[in-house]
């Protein structure tokens, strides 16, 4: 089973159950509230992650 990250308090607007190829599936539409952003002190930076793969593809080999 997965599940996303579930608000603490959250407020139901909609449950949706359906039945596909024998499993079911339940979506949640859910309203929370959101804390105030802190704004940041200081400069702007930012962090190059690099490219793990440029292009990848199967020609058979």
């Amino acid at each position: 089973m997965s599940m996303a990250t579930f608000p603490r308090q959250p407020k139901v607007l909609s449950a949706t159950a359906c039945e596909q190829a024998g499993r079911w599936f339940v979506s949640l539409q859910v309203e929370e509230e959101v804390a105030d952003l802190i704004k940041a002190a200081g400069p702007v930076i930012g962090i190059d992650l690099g490219i793990k793969a440029l292009v990848k593809g199967n020609a058979g080999a």
